[in-house]
């Protein structure tokens, strides 16, 4: 479960860096180019067959807003993660080894799928962001992460202990995830209303 919150993170870190960059109007035009040529002559030295096209990475305002509607995401995934490990580390050293059933193991073993399998649909997220931005897959990836949170739910509920903070966390990702899904409808609804007219 660290080594998924350290993903996160890092994946975190990455969008933050995007979302920085585009809003930085004072950054010198000159040093990005420069930098984007080195970048291309090392991709080019690697035996990469990518154009500068193929790694410019800015984003529209529109496709900047969904980036922004998945950092949130992102964030509120790490906050959970990060709960689920305080969480059982917590039980863990509370409980004694004949108080821990198979059924509790069973329980630990299944947040930490759950938490592995959210780090994946995190790291579809972080990639679909990127142009053209793949809609359909985000729109996936949060419908999976909802269904893991309730999943988590149920886990947590079968183990002994505070549960109001792992509760709490996994409410605003779910609103956070939700209010992602209205967002992608709002801009597959904007895209058929410019093909319209």
């Amino acid at each position: 479960m660290t080594q998924v919150a350290v993903s996160v993170k890092d994946i975190l870190w990455e969008m933050e860096e995007l979302e920085e960059h585009k809003g930085d109007p004072s950054a010198d035009s000159g040093d990005v180019m420069s930098s984007k040529s080195d970048e291309s002559t090392t991709l080019s030295d690697e035996g990469c067959d990518l154009t500068e096209a193929d790694i410019d990475d800015d984003l529209s305002a529109e496709e900047m807003a969904t980036a922004q509607l998945i950092i949130s995401v992102v964030s509120d995934t790490l906050t959970v993660v990060k709960e689920l490990i305080r969480f059982m580390t917590g039980l863990i050293k509370s409980s004694s080894h004949k108080s821990i059933t198979k059924e509790s193991v069973d329980s630990f073993a299944k947040l930490v799928t759950h938490c592995q399998e959210m780090g994946s649909q995190v790291n579809e997220l972080g990639a679909s962001v990127y142009p053209p931005e793949e809609t359909a897959q985000m729109k996936m990836s949060a419908k999976k992460m909802y269904c893991l949170v309730h999943e988590k739910h149920f886990e947590v509920r079968n183990l002994e202990g505070t549960l109001d903070c792992v509760f709490g966390t996994c409410k605003i990702l779910e609103n956070s995830l939700r209010i992602m899904q209205q967002g992608l409808d709002g801009h597959l609804i904007n895209e058929v209303g410019t093909l319209s007219v």
